[in-house]
């Protein structure tokens, strides 16, 4: 009888313990799950009437001031908006206005900053009545070669939708707040021009291009820009008795041209105020030749020495000629490279697409289809020629046009 009690209550004891256990795991998993709150509250103008239709955005936003959208909610009913089940955890808020009104504002954010104001949600939860500051406007054309641009895009901060300019090349931008902006405006399909940061630089000299402050007295003014035509260096490869070279390879990094029959090259290149870069040029029956070369240079004459070495009688290298890129830039579309006659006989090609110069990790077929990584990037083809017993040629095709989106 006794050793049946025993039994009993160890088991009893045991399915305590079991019990208990289960209990403590139970409590630890809802320790660890993730705690959300609640955000809400009323947003109106800076007279203080409530604002229908205003987007409220709560953003986590990284050290590179990348942003992530976390929940967001557009206000209704005098203004007002909830927010459930929103992580614990530092965030910034943004109210923008679709009807641009009223400039976009972040919560605790003085008008002008640089970076917005964060603030930590707990599990109490938070309460944003929010008056959203007054939206400026401003207005301007864009020239090019002094003739109106239709169909330019300007914009000045991601907050602001971009404007499209008239038929007079007119422009107005809405729902600005008071601060600093550069302003930029971006040719739309295939343009005699590049993109233009205000008034009147290209991308290299755009550190100059503001930021400019942007308030009720500067909105007034005309902010029109002067678009600028593709940037670009050239010259002629020369003997030393100054005859032109045709074919000669000029290549400026990864990016390569071949001197036309009067040993004329030009390369679309950006090169910055006072910068200058080494171009390597060879040619067949020339010593190679390096030429540093400025921004805006566009009559450099580049002198080749005759090479001292009798060239033999049989080729030791693959020969082969600079590739062109054939397909539409644009996102979803495929690019195509034609490589050109190489030769000897059984040589083998192989391929390497770059992006903006960077070589693209796994690109190495005869096409390459274009994707959002590309966007407003130059794409480049180099092609190798290898075969046993002959030295390996790669050569470097011209850089495509900017992808688009469309």
């Amino acid at each position: 009888m006794r050793r049946g009690i025993r039994i009993i209550v160890g088991a009893l004891l045991g399915l305590a313990l079991t019990v208990g256990l289960l209990v403590g795991v139970s409590s630890a998993a809802l320790a660890d799950a993730t705690a959300t709150t609640w955000v809400a509250g009323v947003i109106t103008d800076a007279n203080g009437t409530p604002i229908d239709g205003a987007v409220v955005t709560v953003f986590s936003i990284d050290q590179s001031n990348q942003r992530t959208v976390v929940a967001r909610r557009t206000t209704h009913w005098g203004g007002k908006f909830v927010m459930r089940s929103v992580p614990v955890g530092t965030y910034s808020l943004l109210v923008t206005d679709p009807a641009l009104n009223n400039a976009p504002t972040w919560l605790n954010t003085d008008p002008g900053a640089y970076v917005p104001a964060s603030f930590t949600l707990t599990t109490d939860g938070l309460w944003v009545p929010l008056a959203m500051q007054p939206g400026l406007s401003i207005s301007g054309t864009t020239t090019f070669d002094g003739v109106p641009q239709q169909g330019v895009r300007v914009c000045i901060s991601q907050d602001v939708p971009c404007a499209t300019t008239d038929a007079t090349g007119a422009y107005t931008l809405r729902g600005i707040g008071e601060g600093y902006y550069k302003l930029v405006a971006d040719p739309v399909g295939d343009q005699p021009y590049v993109r233009t940061f205000f008034p009147s630089y290209t991308e290299s000299s755009s550190y100059l291009a503001g930021p400019y402050r942007i308030d009720a007295e500067s909105a007034k003014n005309p902010w029109d820009f002067t678009l600028q035509s593709q940037p670009y260096i050239g010259g002629t490869v020369v003997t030393e008795a100054g005859a032109g070279i045709a074919g000669a390879s000029v290549c400026l990094g990864e990016s390569c041209v071949t001197t036309g029959a009067d040993g004329r090259f030009r390369m679309n290149v950006d090169l910055g105020f006072h910068n200058f870069q080494p171009l390597n040029i060879t040619a067949a029956g020339y010593e190679d030749n390096v030429y540093l070369i400025g921004a805006g240079m566009q009559d450099a004459v580049i002198t080749m020495t005759a090479s001292a070495s009798t060239p033999p009688e049989t080729p030791t290298e693959v020969t082969g000629t600079v590739p062109s890129i054939s397909g539409k830039t644009k996102v979803g579309a495929r690019l195509t490279v034609d490589a050109g006659a190489w030769g000897p006989a059984g040589v083998t090609l192989s391929y390497q697409w770059y992006r903006n110069g960077a070589k693209i990790k796994g690109a190495t077929k005869s096409t390459y289809k274009l994707s959002w990584r590309d966007v407003r990037k130059k794409m480049s083809v180099k092609v190798t020629g290898t075969l046993d017993g002959y030295a390996t040629v790669s050569m470097q095709s011209n850089r495509t046009k900017k992808v688009t989106w469309r």
